[in-house]
């Protein structure tokens, strides 16, 4: 599978959908090889993941709506499931989200969301999320386990800058599938963020360029083909015809 992020932004639903529709022709009409999108869900944006999905559906793609655990309740699980068989969706992806006002007695973790979901919907595919730099990799495999043991399906990773950490989480993981996380980094700021917020170790060849992403994205996803791995791509706010052209092209 090769995933590509979309992000709805926009002053307000028309504006978000018309940015998202615009991105969706321009990835059917140049970059055949994409088959998934994936929606993350924040209260920043005027779309909700399962609204970005439908329109994605609608464009043909295998659609990935992000939920957050940590607002479910808040949400209701049942009506966010209606939304989703609504718009005939078939997969999720469950993130904790962002820290909220709410008390510790009002969210759900990860694991119990996903054991939630799929108890609920036992035809839904559940994915869970990797952050390959909160903890040991030791920690994170052990929380892996669990969030497979809960019903995920596979896991889909944080950006991965090393071709060198993607062979060890490929060769550690052996419970279900990782699609690893590929994402440009294009200025000092935006590496200090990840740096500070994520605790990315970058490797010492990088550079916050286009062109070094782009080379780092055609190495990627050639480890991705030659083991049968799986790619998920977040553009983040990087133009997608400069970021993608030439190497997905087709």
């Amino acid at each position: 599978m090769l995933s590509i992020e979309l992000v709805p932004r926009g002053n307000d639903k028309t504006e978000a959908q018309s940015l998202l529709e615009s991105q969706l022709s321009l990835i059917r009409r140049q970059y055949g090889c994409v088959d998934a999108i994936n929606i993350p869900d924040q209260d920043k944006h005027p779309l909700r993941s399962w609204e970005g999905c439908a329109i994605a559906r609608q464009f043909g793609y295998r659609a990935i709506p992000h939920l957050r655990a940590r607002t479910a309740f808040k949400d209701g699980v049942l009506n966010v499931l209606e939304h989703v068989e609504r718009a005939g969706i078939k997969d999720l992806l469950v993130v904790a989200g962002d820290v909220g006002p709410a008390s510790c007695a009002d969210v759900l973790s990860s694991v119990d969301y996903i054991e939630l979901l799929t108890k609920a919907r036992p035809g839904l595919r559940v994915f869970a999320a990797l952050d390959q730099y909160r903890q040991s990799m030791v920690g994170e495999l052990k929380y892996a386990s669990e969030k497979i043991r809960a019903g995920a399906s596979g896991l889909f990773s944080q950006p991965f800058f090393s071709i060198e950490a993607m062979a060890a989480w490929e060769c550690e993981f052996d419970q279900g599938f990782i699609a690893f996380g590929i994402s440009p980094v294009l200025s000092d700021r935006s590496r200090e963020y990840w740096v500070k917020q994520n605790k990315v170790v970058f490797p010492a060849s990088f550079q916050p360029t286009l062109e070094w992403n782009r080379s780092f994205l055609r190495d990627a996803l050639q480890f991705v083909e030659e083991n049968k791995a799986h790619a998920y791509i977040m553009p983040i706010k990087a133009d997608l015809e400069q970021y993608l052209g030439g190497i997905l092209d087709g």
